[in-house]
């Protein structure tokens, strides 16, 4: 997974146990990075035919009702793409939205940590966090070593 993803490998991955960890892994140490052709994106994407509707935003008080509104009005619509997942469309999403939030409900604390590249995957961890009652806190792993190490000395020395 962290090859498709990331374009570099761990070599045990079951090493991979704390956050501290993660970020470690993340900024590129103990790990060996490698260049990966990218695919080119479907034609469809750049289509002139097709439903050119205005954006109109549903009413809701929540994100996640707005985006339930939008995924009813519109089940195969492509929301989101990446190299590695493809083309996603809003029933896709709110598939793995409900496979991922029981999972994420059980975790402990208000907040969950996802540090992930710009993707689909990224996309439906922080809805689901969203839909399990979580704030997500996203962590941007491209900062780098140093910047990476202090977040994890400020979260650490935070207040309870």
């Amino acid at each position: 997974m962290l090859q498709k993803e990331f374009g570099f490998s761990v070599d045990t991955p079951e090493s991979l146990i704390t956050v501290a960890d993660v970020v470690l892994a993340a900024a590129g140490q103990g790990v060996s990075a490698k260049a990966s052709d990218l695919k080119a994106p479907p034609a469809a994407w750049f289509s002139e035919s097709g439903n050119r509707t205005a954006l109109s935003l549903p009413q809701g008080d929540t994100l996640t009702a707005v985006f339930l509104r939008q995924a009813a009005a519109r089940p195969g619509q492509p929301l989101f793409a990446d190299q590695a997942s493809g083309t996603r469309t809003y029933r896709d999403l709110v598939t793995a939205v409900l496979v991922l939030k029981p999972k994420l409900e059980q975790m402990p604390g208000p907040y969950l940590g996802i540090m992930m590249p710009a993707s689909v995957g990224a996309s439906v961890f922080l809805l689901a966090a969203l839909f399990a009652g979580k704030t997500p806190v996203m962590v941007n792993w491209t900062t780098g070593t140093r910047a990476l190490l202090h977040s994890l000395d400020t979260w650490a020395s935070r207040p309870s």
